[in-house]
């Protein structure tokens, strides 16, 4: 078991941009803990989600749901992921984000 809380963070949001593509979303998370409302996630639900995905021109804010716990896995290592997002793109199927922790 893994206790995660000493991430959440009481008024704000860890804030991650994918570097792998240009023009690229960011991601706005909080671990083992619900969204704070900040201005960046305008749009975003954030009462009943963990984390958010923001389009690149700064406009739509998608949820991307609540946490599912953190688990183990022995090849790719400690993950948590979020589930039950938004389903604008696909009816009956929500956004999902899996997150992986690596130590540098």
């Amino acid at each position: 078991e893994y206790d995660l809380s000493a991430l959440s963070l009481p008024s704000d949001n860890w804030e991650v941009l994918d570097e792998l593509k240009k023009d690229s979303h960011r991601y706005y998370i909080n671990v083992c803990h619900n969204l704070n409302p900040t201005p960046e996630l305008k749009g975003c639900s954030t009462l009943a989600s963990g984390a958010c995905q923001k389009d690149p021109s700064g406009g739509k804010a998608y949820s991307l749901g609540r946490i599912a716990g953190p688990t183990y896995d022995e090849s790719k290592g400690l993950m948590i992921r979020y589930t039950e997002g938004d389903a604008d793109l696909c009816p009956g199927k929500g956004r999902t984000v899996t997150i992986f922790f690596k130590c540098k």
